[in-house]
């Protein structure tokens, strides 16, 4: 177990109140910045390139409120763009694609998830298809994914489409649950362009989050939300995935001491998200009215893998699987995921293989009822390493059970 990765705290006083941040990005593979890695998290179940820090949309609920280098000398998240270190695009993905936790032409990468938007301005926009492009010119494969709040620019749909050409899968999220502006100050058209993509190869999700009952997700505004994306934008968009606000010590840092507005009612259990019920069944209601035919995921991890068409990467369909059976699932290996299991054989050979991730990690059982049993203690280890373990566990899985 990498002990680095377990010391990533660091507390702050405010108004009295001490508050548990991140020192470093959440998941981040190095907490050096004279290390590429310090740009690189376990994000999603994806790494995460986060080459800037900086974010001009300023959405209030932001988890980057959370990460104090991400934070302003007023302890606030910064406004202006910058480069987080000193290293090149390609000096960070060469020391990506030597750690072992990363898997040539398999490990998704998204980009820019833990830190700004990816199309905020021109010079960032660049940086991320520079990504992209980088992982096409040294021959890899791996998929990527972005969430963007700023709409697709015209000016870069070739340059995707040649990603997608080369066999690299690229999924665009557009972030859209028409929130009031005081919790996203950028009010902008999330779908522009979005017509463009269509004959690109480009999966297309509406990334409808975060959905809070106390900032109008309710059934009459909802309805006018699906009535009017359905209208517009009904061809471009290939699935739908709704999703609540997570709890963070960050997140009410930042809402409540820095931008003085309520928190909402949600779970206080970190990283949780809060979606009722009640808001579930409305939005299942308005896809079948709206989007019928289309799939409806309340996971990004269920999305990535219907682009993927394999078994959900995270194994979501273990550890939570009322996420796996309420979504729409419209995945070719649903009923694979639905009746994954494993004996003693499999889990045999995935501790091999997570051995040479640096993994000394003794399998005793995966199931629907215990999810992992493990010596050490599966949860025992960081986040980010088990985030990689599931990962590396999905994807051993879906490739022996193609």
């Amino acid at each position: 177990m990498n002990e680095e990765l377990r010391e990533n705290k660091i507390s702050i006083t405010y108004n009295n109140k001490t508050y548990d941040l991140c020192e470093y990005m959440f998941g981040v593979l190095k907490m050096d910045h004279n290390n590429p890695l310090c740009c690189v998290s376990e994000a999603n179940n994806s790494f995460s390139i986060d080459y800037f820090r900086g974010c001009s949309f300023q959405c209030a609920y932001c988890h980057v409120q959370g990460i104090y280098e991400d934070l302003d000398e007023n302890l606030r998240m910064r406004i202006k763009t910058e480069p987080r270190s000193k290293f090149s695009i390609k000096e960070i993905i060469d020391e990506l694609i030597k750690h072992p936790y990363f898997a040539k032409d398999k490990s998704i990468i998204s980009i820019a998830t833990s830190s700004t938007e990816p199309f905020a301005n021109p010079v960032v926009t660049e940086k991320t298809l520079e990504i992209m492009e980088c992982f096409v010119q040294i021959g890899y494969k791996n998929p990527f994914w972005i969430v963007t709040k700023a709409g697709v620019p015209s000016e870069i749909v070739n340059r995707l489409k040649k990603i997608v050409d080369n066999g690299n899968k690229v999924m665009i999220s557009i972030c859209w649950a028409n929130n009031p502006i005081e919790i996203e100050p950028v009010k902008n058209n999330r779908f522009r362009n979005v017509e463009l993509l269509k004959d690109t190869g480009v999966c297309v999700s509406w990334y409808l989050r975060p959905l809070v009952k106390e900032w109008g997700a309710n059934k009459e505004n909802l309805d006018g939300m699906f009535k009017s994306i359905s209208e517009k934008y009904y061809d471009y968009i290939d699935m739908i995935v709704p999703g609540g606000l997570r709890w963070t010590e960050g997140i009410v840092f930042g809402l409540k001491d820095m931008r003085k507005l309520e928190m909402p009612d949600l779970v206080k259990e970190n990283n949780k998200k809060t979606l009722s019920n009640e808001i579930e069944t409305c939005i299942i209601e308005l896809c079948n009215k709206y989007f019928p035919n289309k799939p409806v995921y309340f996971n990004s991890s269920c999305a990535i893998s219907h682009m993927l068409n394999r078994t959900n990467i995270a194994m979501l369909n273990i550890f939570d699987k009322s996420i796996c059976y309420k979504s729409i699932c419209k995945n070719k290996c649903f009923e694979k995921c639905k009746n994954i299991c494993f004996d003693k054989d499999d889990l045999e050979y995935y501790q091999e293989e997570l051995k040479k991730q640096g993994f000394n990690i003794k399998l005793l059982s995966i199931d629907f009822n215990n999810k992992i049993k493990s010596i050490p203690d599966f949860n025992s280890f960081s986040y980010a390493e088990k985030q990689q373990i599931r990962k590396s566990i999905a994807l051993l899985y879906s490739e022996r059970n193609k």
